[in-house]
């Protein structure tokens, strides 16, 4: 503003022209005017600023949420930039607004913001767990991932807070080998890094391999070593499935046959692709391999190519003349001579039903809060179920 501008001719002009109600007023009526409003302008920036903070504080909130979300359903964290807010824009513009709209827009949800979200929370939660450790009991369950060509440490833990009992995953760690030196090392550093005291273990569940339970320089033999009063027990889960691989001779023979079967379909791209084509019109498709290391793969195999049966012998008979090969051809009519008799047709069906049950009681066994009164009945169950359908066969 000018000095011309400050005249007085001017700014009586400006007075009577914008405040004609204040012309011949006393001096006290404009001091009275300056003090009110010196006492009330901090009040407005205050409401502005705590109405700004409302905001970056609820952005924040919904920043940390989505970004949990996204954890939790294994997306990639690029997603919440690429899809979540672009849809809730999309939403809030359709259905509340472009004022709406803005608010959300202002919301953190870039890459490297997910990411930094997810490694605070995924540091506040382990920091939370491991002060609940030092100060409770605990037991450890152990295992090693099944991925191919990767060792990875998988630590559970099962802690009492609060009179309640809980179950989290402590830590994951990649192992250069999985020899038992590694995994004591691993899971050793980790409780004394975090001074978690290893008089707050009482018990380590772990699976059957020579690495975890050898007498001498298996895992759990160096760690009885610092913690003598730990007790060890071998995986229940572990126990039946290594229970449900014992077979008789007639019993692995069907066996062998139900994989030489299906390799016969699935190995060949060709012989694939043309079983598919047969079964155009089925329920389903394409049979399921089995690998030794996905414990259910082999019940959900057999019970596949049970429920295929007549599609798969058709498949194989048309083989003994259509294949490319006279190789193929003669592997087809070996086949075709073995499975098209009733007494391996009945034997693959009694292990599809049979894997069927153990595949649910593998699953039923899972979960959390297990506990062993609750598993060993489980197992009962199951014994009882069969014996009950042995003494119905035979009475037949």
């Amino acid at each position: 503003m000018t000095n011309v501008s400050m005249k007085k001719s001017k700014l009586f002009a400006h007075q009577q022209l914008k405040h004609p109600a204040s012309v011949g007023k006393e001096r006290s009526y404009f001091r009275k005017k300056v003090e009110l409003r010196q006492k009330n302008a901090p009040k407005t920036l205050e409401f502005c600023l705590k109405k700004a903070n409302e905001h970056n504080n609820k952005t924040l909130k919904v920043s940390y949420a989505v970004s949990e979300l996204v954890a939790k359903v294994g997306k990639p964290h690029t997603i919440a930039e690429r899809l979540v807010k672009p849809a809730m824009l999309i939403c809030a513009k359709e259905l509340l607004g472009e004022q709406a709209a803005n608010i959300l827009q202002k919301i953190p949800l870039s890459n490297d913001t997910v990411k930094r979200r997810q490694i605070e929370m995924a540091e506040n939660l382990e920091k939370q767990l491991v002060e609940k450790l030092k100060v409770s009991k605990f037991s450890l369950q152990i295992d090693e991932t099944t991925i191919n060509n990767s060792a990875l440490l998988l630590t559970y833990v099962r802690y009492i807070d609060a009179m309640a009992i809980h179950e989290e995953m402590l830590f994951i760690k990649k192992l250069i080998d999985t020899r038992s030196d590694t995994i004591y090392a691993a899971v050793y550093d980790y409780l004394y890094d975090n001074g978690i005291p290893l008089s707050n273990l009482l018990q380590i569940a772990t699976d059957g391999a020579s690495a975890m339970t050898g007498k001498q320089n298996g895992f759990v033999a160096k760690l009885k070593k610092v913690a003598p009063h730990i007790l060890a027990i071998h995986c229940i889960i572990h126990r039946e499935h290594l229970c449900a691989k014992s077979l008789n001779d007639d019993m692995e023979h069907a066996l062998k046959v139900a994989v030489s079967t299906v390799n016969f379909v699935k190995a060949n791209a060709l012989h694939d692709r043309l079983f598919q084509h047969l079964c155009e019109h089925e329920d389903h498709q394409r049979l399921l391999m089995h690998t030794e290391v996905r414990w259910l793969s082999k019940g959900n195999s057999l019970v596949r190519l049970a429920e295929m049966w007549d599609m798969v012998l058709i498949f194989v008979h048309d083989m003994k003349t259509q294949a490319c090969s006279k190789k193929q051809k003669d592997k087809a009519e070996t086949l075709f001579s073995v499975i098209n008799n009733n007494d391996t047709k009945a034997r693959i069906f009694y292990l599809a039903d049979l894997f069927a049950h153990v595949n649910q009681l593998n699953m039923t066994l899972q979960g959390r809060n297990a506990n062993l009164i609750d598993s060993a009945e489980k197992v009962r169950s199951l014994f009882e179920q069969v014996m009950s359908l042995e003494d119905a066969s035979s009475k037949k």
